[in-house]
């Protein structure tokens, strides 16, 4: 079994917010990104992980089982990064750069990413 920090993201992110729908925006990725994601780990993993359901998706007990690990993994990263980069993890920081718009002007960052608003910036 080989878990990405990517994947166990996922899965954390899927399980607080019922779905992949939901989780997409939060993780800054598109639905159909959560789903390759949660199919790889289901693979990787041996199991079942996910029960899809009409208003909701839903963890199975592997699921369950899995995100108990995967909150516990999660959490030593952030501590590990915090400890060797300072208070803010590597998560949560996102470099400034240039986007082109078509018009050729240069625009600092998107205006709509839900990730840059709630992330510090570095120079």
């Amino acid at each position: 079994m080989d878990f990405s920090s990517t994947a166990l993201r996922v899965l954390r992110q899927v399980a607080e917010s019922g779905g992949f729908t939901a989780a997409a925006p939060r993780l800054g990725c598109t639905r159909s990104a959560v789903s390759r994601q949660a199919a790889a780990l289901e693979r990787s993993a041996g199991a079942v992980l996910f029960e899809h359901r009409p208003d909701r998706v839903r963890l199975r007990p592997a699921g369950l089982t899995l995100l108990r690990h995967a909150r516990t993994i999660l959490d030593s990263v952030a501590a590990a990064e915090r400890d060797l980069t300072g208070s803010v993890s590597q998560s949560e920081l996102v470099r400034g750069g240039l986007f082109m718009r078509s018009s050729g002007a240069p625009r600092r960052t998107p205006r709509n990413c839900p990730h840059c608003a709630r992330t510090r910036w570095l120079p």
